[in-house]
Parts: C-alpha cells; structure tokens; sequence
C-alpha cells in the first residue's frame, strides 16, 4: 500500500446507520464531499473522528481488517446512483458506537 499523507476518518450516517471508515488528504471538504456525492446512497454523512499520519491508506486497510468482522454491504442499485450522479458505497460497518453516537 502506498505511503500517502494524509487523515483516517470515522462518518456515521444517521439515516442508515452506518460508518465508513476511509482516508483523505482533505478533511476539512470530506464531509461535504461525502454528502454532496451521497456517498453509499446517503445524505447526511458525518465526520465526526480523524486522526493525522504519514500513512493514512495505510492505517484505513488496518482498521477495515481489525473490524472487518463488522462489516456490512448496503444493497444499492449501483448503476441507478451512478446514473443519477450519487456515488456507490464500497465497505460499511455496523458497530455499537453507532447507537451510542445516535443518542447525541
């Protein structure tokens, strides 16, 4: 995996209830971008942890392996988002923090 610079992130969306877990070089614009492209079908992402490294890629695959047992796959008509414009989400995870994340 290439050393890329950057953020690993947490989103949640509230809607579905579920968390995403990727990098960027850009966390200020994630958010938005997340909500703007409706990521995964989604509109109301949240970033809500990020946390700096050298390598970011990195530390995003670690992450999705140690929960991998957590992973989910929102069932999305991709070639109907990607027709409108939205973006397919790849990888989802359905964690207990979300609930309590929820709560706030």
């Amino acid at each position: 995996i290439k050393r890329t610079k950057g953020f690993t992130y947490i989103a949640y969306s509230r809607n579905s209830k579920l968390v995403k877990i990727g990098f960027t070089e850009n966390i200020e614009g994630r958010e938005d971008s997340l909500v703007r492209t409706t990521y995964g079908g989604e509109t109301d992402w949240r970033v809500f942890y990020h946390v700096f490294s050298e390598s970011a890629a990195k530390v995003e695959r670690a992450t999705h392996k140690e929960l991998s047992k957590f992973q989910t796959f929102k069932v999305t008509l991709e070639s109907k988002l990607r027709e409108l414009g939205r973006t397919p989400g790849k990888a989802f995870f359905k964690l207990n923090l979300v609930e309590q994340f929820d709560k706030s």
